[in-house]
């Protein structure tokens, strides 16, 4: 190991650092890998999915899955098609820590290479951990500043975490993880201005392909700056952060090492109810929450009015969606849809369920803001995307709600019918739809000593 820099002490804690695949945090795990597998298998029929695909064919058939599919791929192709599919349809995981998507990007890319090395699900567990606290000390290093230039924290920091795990995987030595965490900060790319076009489900795929080939460059001896993260030049600075965010992540890091909880438990992961982007889910939930108390109905709604913090305001920019993509980042059509239906599925997401004439009226009626320095969501105890929904009825009475987070957050987490529900959803609209109960309850509970092989053979449609 070369220094004593942020960028060693990372490295030695993806060779060196002790298992945190224990208790809690294993079962937590499992459970966001299963998820993950879910909402790869619904997205392997989306339009972006096939273009991707249909790319990566063109490298050859190789050993590896593609999630739906009878295709076998090589590594790096399989982990950008399974990656982009599992982001396709955007009910995947967000992780607070890093602003972005996280198993959709690690996930992949530690399938196909524990198929390569026949590794089972209790190895990916140990792995992914150490993944998700690579994305949690980038993120802190960044801070929120980075997500607020504009990159796409899923693309950027995802491809370095995603190395970061596929370098403990393959077990690499220190000095090759650095160089795989290095090689991760030059593929490291992708810009918020892409939300709602094909090319943002496209980019944990890049992600999970930049952290398997970051891995295979720095383990044949590719040699890069051992600090790649610190330093004027380094990433870091260069993509918001500075020598405070470094110092926050350091000390976060020594905590985990000397055996504290790690980030699945102290922060938790956000898993999604909603197929649709984060920013609009505090909101939906709020008025599902007041539908609820209510018993509300849309002709009742005069009028919605909805603060949001800045950064998740700008996450929404379709006020009048013309196709699913841009539907998934309007909070106008996500309340209207969602009050219509008791919540979001994804059926709300086709082009015809988009073009429905119905729920124009009341999506008119809904106006966004952004909260000002008077708004209860001013309050900096409030953390990651808050919303207060405001409802004025026909009949004159005024209703109010302040969610502080979305559901199935780790302070409200989802029942277990709940996550039953939500895999049958993904499943219904996969390859696998036939077999919906039978592979729900294999994602719901999967066993740690199952070899990867054999779990991607079961989810794998018949015909291999």
């Amino acid at each position: 190991m070369t220094g004593n820099g942020p960028s060693p002490a990372l490295a030695a804690f993806v060779a060196d650092g002790a298992s945190l695949a224990t208790g809690p945090a294993a079962e937590l795990a499992l459970e966001a890998i299963g998820d993950c597998l879910g909402c790869a298998l619904a997205g392997h029929g989306d339009r972006v999915s096939g273009i991707v695909r249909r790319a990566e064919e063109r490298s050859g058939e190789g050993p590896c899955s593609v999630l739906g599919s009878t295709r076998r791929l090589p590594a790096a192709a399989a982990a950008m098609v399974n990656g982009t599919a599992a982001h396709a349809l955007d009910l995947d995981d967000n992780f607070g820590p890093m602003f972005g998507h996280a198993s959709a990007v690690l996930v992949p890319p530690l399938l196909a290479l524990a198929e390569e090395r026949d590794a089972t699900l209790a190895d990916l567990v140990d792995v992914y951990l150490i993944g998700l606290e690579v994305a949690r000390f980038v993120g802190e290093a960044v801070s929120i500043e980075h997500y607020r230039r504009g990159w796409h924290a899923t693309s950027t920091i995802g491809a370095i975490a995603a190395a970061a795990a596929v370098a403990r995987l393959m077990r690499l030595d220190s000095k090759h993880c650095l160089s795989a965490l290095s090689i991760a900060t030059s593929l490291a790319s992708g810009s918020k201005q892409q939300f709602g076009f094909g090319l943002k489900a496209a980019h944990a795929g890049l992600a999970a392909r930049a952290g398997l080939i970051a891995a295979f460059l720095a383990s044949d001896g590719l040699d890069t700056t051992p600090e790649p993260l610190a330093g004027p030049w380094g990433f870091v600075a260069l993509f918001g952060g500075s020598p405070e965010g470094i110092e926050q992540a350091l000390a976060g890091l020594a905590a985990v090492r000397a055996g504290g909880p790690p980030a699945i438990v102290t922060h938790g992961l956000k898993p999604k109810l909603h197929p649709c982007c984060a920013s609009a889910h505090a909101a939906l939930d709020a008025l599902l929450d007041l539908a609820r108390l209510h018993d509300l109905a849309a002709g009742e709604i005069a009028a919605v009015t909805v603060e949001l913090r800045r950064t998740s305001f700008d996450n929404l920019p379709f006020a009048d969606p013309a196709d699913p993509m841009q539907a998934r980042f309007s909070l106008p059509y996500a309340l209207a849809a969602g009050l219509a239906g008791g919540g979001l599925r994804l059926a709300d997401f086709t082009p015809p369920a988009v073009a429905r004439t119905e729920l124009r009226p009341l999506m008119a009626r809904i106006t966004m803001r952004v909260a000002d320095t008077d708004s209860p969501l001013a309050d900096p105890t409030l953390s990651g995307e808050p919303a207060l929904v405001r409802i004025e009825l026909q009949d004159g009475r005024r209703l109010e709600r302040l969610r502080r987070y979305q559901r199935g957050v780790r302070a409200e987490p989802f029942t277990l019918a709940e996550r039953r529900r939500k895999l049958a959803d993904c499943l219904a609209a996969s390859p696998l739809a036939a077999r919906t109960a039978e592979a729900v309850e294999l994602l719901l509970a999967p066993d740690p000593a199952m070899p990867v092989r054999e779990l991607m053979a079961a989810l794998t449609p018949s015909g291999r």
